[in-house]
């Protein structure tokens, strides 16, 4: 392994084939990608910021610009962006939510791990007791016990509902914080800890997909038309702007934004696609920035299709495993958008 300093290196080499197409050739790629239309958008994010009394507004120190890219980097008013030379507009500007807050959380996997958080508090020299709410998900809000948690349809458990022992906690299984809603948990009791969780976890498989599928469609018809709803507004939430975003607004939720898009259309065949935007400083007006902003590309079909992915791997035997939890460890992992899946280990 080297310097005790440096990270583990595991012994393999991974081969690929890989085709790339030169630029002149890009009318051949339009020819031969007949199933889907390849649509071009121009795409920026609304940002608003949660004041007292005030509520949601975009007059405040949001530490980004009211409209940017979805870093928050660079500067994107909707009323600046000029089609490129070649390219026309084909649409209005609409509010484009990001569709994969719909899925569930198990959508496209085979076997799936439930968890669960199980939340004490106390006072300040007093025993730990149940907490308000005594059993969460790891953002904190709210879940059934673990015992009332139902199996869905169409799936089976693997194992009983063990304590997950595999992070940074004490003997226990838990970890210590002196408020739920400020987080920062760590594995060490302290006396002006007031808040401890630990994690309980529970394998399932997915057994008959036909049952699961047909009780999708009935029952979560209900749950999807509700997040459709909250959906039409388009907004995302967050703690910070660099924290992950999700559609329902939380107790402690600050900030917020939503993306739009505005749908363009080549005239010219192989024009370039990026913008130039010319944007003045809000602070000293006779300062204009110039920023070279990408478009948002989709591949878009009107059926479904399948596709078979092949990949070879050699001289890849006795791997060593980066870590001792063996998370790091001997095995191939793929991901592809919601279809995840893990080669089989051959002995």
């Amino acid at each position: 392994l080297g310097d005790e300093n440096k990270k583990p290196e595991v012994p393999a080499l991974v081969r690929c084939k890989i085709w790339l197409g030169l630029v002149n050739e890009e009318q051949e790629w339009h020819k031969m990608q007949t199933e889907g239309e390849l649509a071009v958008y121009a795409e920026t994010y609304e940002n608003q910021l949660s004041l007292p009394i005030v509520g949601w507004t975009s007059k405040g120190p949001l530490n980004r610009p009211k409209w940017s890219d979805s870093q928050g980097k660079v500067k994107s008013p909707k009323d600046k962006f000029d089609p490129p030379p070649g390219w026309r507009w084909d649409s209005e500007w609409y509010i484009s939510p990001e569709l994969s807050m719909l899925y569930d959380k198990d959508a496209g996997h085979k076997t799936f791990m439930e968890d669960v958080y199980e939340v004490q508090s106390r006072m300040p020299g007093t025993r730990w007791v149940e907490a308000s709410r005594p059993w969460t998900d790891v953002k904190g809000d709210p879940l059934a016990s673990r015992t009332e948690i139902q199996l869905p349809v169409g799936w089976s458990w693997e194992d009983e509902w063990e304590i997950d022992l595999s992070r940074a906690v004490d003997e226990e299984g838990f970890e210590y914080c002196v408020e739920a809603t400020i987080g920062g948990y760590g594995p060490v009791e302290k006396t002006y800890h007031l808040c401890r969780r630990r994690r309980w976890v529970r394998n399932r498989r997915l057994v008959d997909s036909s049952k699961q599928k047909k009780h999708d469609m009935r029952s979560k018809a209900k749950a999807k038309a509700k997040k459709m709803g909250e959906m039409k507004e388009g907004w995302e939430y967050a703690p910070l702007f660099n924290l992950k975003f999700h559609l329902e607004e939380r107790t402690m939720d600050l900030v917020r934004r939503r993306r739009w898009h505005r749908k363009m259309v080549a005239e010219t065949l192989g024009a370039p696609c990026f913008f130039s935007l010319q944007v003045e400083d809000e602070d000293d007006k006779e300062n204009i920035e110039s920023n070279l902003t990408a478009p948002r590309m989709f591949l878009t079909f009107d059926k479904p299709y399948k596709y078979q992915l092949r990949c070879y791997i050699y001289q890849a035997r006795d791997l060593l495993a980066g870590d001792e939890s063996g998370l790091s460890g001997n095995s191939i992992f793929m991901m592809n958008i919601l279809i995840n899946n893990c080669m089989i280990l051959v002995r």
